[in-house]
């Protein structure tokens, strides 16, 4: 994580390294990824970028900890409010439909694709959470509804056929 160095900056140069951060990353691989493009585009010293972070693995688990906060912004309250599979499945649909409008989308698929391998699963995955009050199907559900977003960033040409079975799977999880 980010030193308190960096967590004390002022909020625009703190957003000009953040930035610089993003696009490197949604550009590139990790393993690809490179500290010297990273302080052209924020305009800092190779030095204060290792003031900042322990290492490139380092700033990437900070943006990969921005991003996930941005992209799942507000959507626990609407994943919450939804009852039937159909509600879960047009959920789904429209995720994926406005998926590649997202300004995040490049970095999450460079997530999936390759940098998962490098620093692991996402930690806080929502369905690991409270499984003694998750209804089977809402379980279950939230278990489908991310593997299908995944998927379809691995393999977006088979998104028919995976919204398809996501539709089949939780018509079985209803009964």
């Amino acid at each position: 994580m980010p030193s308190d160095t960096f967590i004390n900056l002022k909020l625009e140069k703190k957003r000009k390294i953040t930035a610089a951060l993003l696009t490197e990353f949604s550009e590139n691989s990790l393993a690809n990824s490179q500290v010297a493009r990273i302080v052209s585009g924020a305009e800092i010293s190779r030095g204060a970028f290792y003031k900042y972070f322990a290492d490139l693995q380092d700033s990437y688990h900070y943006c990969l900890g921005l991003v996930l906060q941005e992209v799942h912004a507000g959507m626990g309250e609407k994943f919450e409010r939804l009852r039937s599979v159909d509600d879960y499945f047009r959920f789904v649909k429209n995720f994926i439909n406005s998926s590649e409008d997202n300004q995040y989308f490049s970095f999450i698929k460079w997530h999936f694709t390759e940098n998962e391998a490098i620093v692991g699963e996402i930690n806080n995955f929502p369905a690991k959470a409270n499984l003694i009050s998750s209804s089977v199907l809402k379980w279950g559900a939230t278990i489908l509804c991310h593997e299908t977003i995944r998927q379809y960033l691995l393999e977006p040409h088979l998104k028919d056929q995976l919204l398809n079975y996501l539709r089949i799977s939780l018509k079985k999880i209803e009964g």
